[in-house]
């Protein structure tokens, strides 16, 4: 479950939700041949609507503040829900379990969100990995307030506890708790964002008469529209080095965890020496110097190993640690 803040119109995403003819090249990744398979739920009124009237029209409809809004006030949520991709292959080959699971998602985006705050709620499945689109207005009693619905890091993490209770009966489980989010894939993520950018650069205004005798204004609005690409293109690369970040330390953590397997190994293999000389010393049977020897040997090698891994705990725990960042 994936939550972004919209402050750009919404054409350019209502392009790529709705597959809007004329406008690939914001669902590039997607599937001609299987378009027919995706569906749009009419959950309100505001659903049928091009995605940037749908967000205008429920803002006129609820927002009853007496100030005016700001241009760079958040208009929409941007919502995915996804899984693994094997997890959802598995649940799109059963139309029932399918079924279960669409109507889970949408029982936990209404209680969370507002059924009439629902503007866009459609199922994809041209692209590789089955996923939902939803778009909300963050309206709560006639305030335009994002940052209230959606909370601190804790809320956040909290809402996230929620929806994995949601998923469970679907075999679905929460990511690792005090990170971001991870999707299904790194493709399918960074895919996102890039159609995200593309969208933002799509939703360009066009030059009419008046703006050809205003052109600063023009200038302006394009401006914040690159200005919010780039944004884009930075939160991606920022993603991809902190997941870049976190596969080199899992990766050092299973080659340490080999080693403390194979040195454990390696001290079974002494033990079981160690007491098969000792069951023929009890069984009457003569060890011989040879074997004796071996035992201390052993016993030595299985001594060194036990003082070196204290060793190595007690400068574990010596050692300062960094400070972590707070996740989801």
């Amino acid at each position: 479950f994936h939550a972004e803040k919209m402050s750009a119109s919404g054409a350019g995403l209502g392009n790529h939700i709705d597959r809007k003819e004329g406008h690939e090249h914001t669902f590039q990744n997607a599937d001609a041949e299987r378009r027919h398979l995706n569906q749009a739920f009419a959950v309100t009124g505001h659903c049928q609507k091009p995605l940037h009237t749908a967000i205008t029209d429920r803002i006129a409809e609820g927002y009853t503040g007496t100030t005016a809004i700001r241009k760079d006030a958040v208009r929409a949520l941007s919502l995915v829900f996804t899984g693994t991709h094997e997890d959802m292959k598995a649940i799109e080959a059963d139309p029932e379990k399918m079924k279960g699971w669409l109507k889970a998602n949408y029982n936990f985006v209404v209680q969370e969100f507002g059924k009439e705050n629902v503007v866009r709620l459609v199922l994809h499945l041209d692209e590789k990995t089955p996923h939902l689109h939803a778009v909300v207005v963050p309206l709560r009693e006639g305030k335009l307030t994002a940052k209230t619905i959606l909370g601190n890091k804790k809320d956040m993490s909290q809402r996230q506890d929620r929806y994995a209770q949601a998923m469970a009966p679907f075999g679905l489980s929460r990511g690792v708790r005090g990170s971001k989010a991870i999707h299904n894939a790194e493709g399918w993520y960074l895919g996102q964002q890039q159609q995200a950018q593309e969208a933002v650069l799509s939703d360009l205004p066009r030059l009419t008469a008046l703006d050809r005798l205003n052109p600063a204004q023009y200038e302006k609005s394009v401006q914040e529209r690159f200005k919010s690409a780039t944004k884009e293109k930075t939160d991606a690369a920022i993603e991809l080095r902190r997941r870049e970040q976190q596969l080199q330390a899992q990766e050092r953590q299973i080659s340490k965890l080999q080693q403390e397997l194979k040195e454990v190994k390696s001290r079974l293999s002494i033990l079981q020496e160690t007491v098969t000389m000792f069951v023929k010393s009890l069984l009457g049977r003569p060890v011989s110097e040879e074997e004796k020897k071996v035992m201390d040997i052993y016993a030595n090698s299985y001594r060194k190993a036990e003082e070196r891994k204290l060793s190595e705990k007690q400068e574990e725990q010596q050692r300062p640690k960094k400070g972590r960042g707070m996740g989801l």
